[in-house]
């Protein structure tokens, strides 16, 4: 992934964040990796549109977590295999087509999460809404949980 840097060189500059603590009491998440793209856009408001890269993605760049992953990702032949391919395009397709009542109710339980949340507190906005998801996660003694 490539971006423009300046965002983080700025003053104030951009940082890496999570929402806010009584936006996640609401049952709500979001990943501070999809935040930071909402951010870069916010700070470009009011800008020349021209000055907005976006963002760039090399899809042949594949890395993993640990060695494993690594060689799965780069192994001969490719990866996804051909038939990973088809399969994966036609899965998302089934997917898509009877999943609508479960995207519908999740953003539904989103939407009405942020508008709460808003009305609480005068001027709150989420700029990175597209982000959030009907999800909470827990820090236990051994990693995270999902709840």
């Amino acid at each position: 992934m490539i971006l423009d840097s300046a965002p983080f060189y700025a003053n104030p500059p951009l940082e890496f964040r999570g929402i806010e603590d009584k936006l996640a009491e609401k049952h709500v998440e979001a990943s501070e990796c999809c935040l930071v793209h909402a951010d870069i856009k916010r700070m470009a408001r009011g800008e020349d549109p021209r000055k907005y890269k976006g963002v760039w993605i090399n899809p042949n760049v594949r890395v993993g977590y640990n060695e494993l992953a690594f060689r799965e990702v780069n192994r001969e032949g490719g990866w996804p295999t051909k038939y990973g391919k088809v399969d994966g395009v036609w899965a998302n397709r089934w997917h898509w087509a009877t999943g609508w009542y479960w995207r519908w109710r999740e953003r539904w339980a989103v939407d009405g999460a942020v508008r709460s949340w808003e009305r609480e507190g005068k001027g709150r906005k989420e700029e990175g809404e597209f982000c959030l998801e009907d999800s909470m996660q827990v820090l236990v003694e051994n990693g995270w949980v999902h709840i």
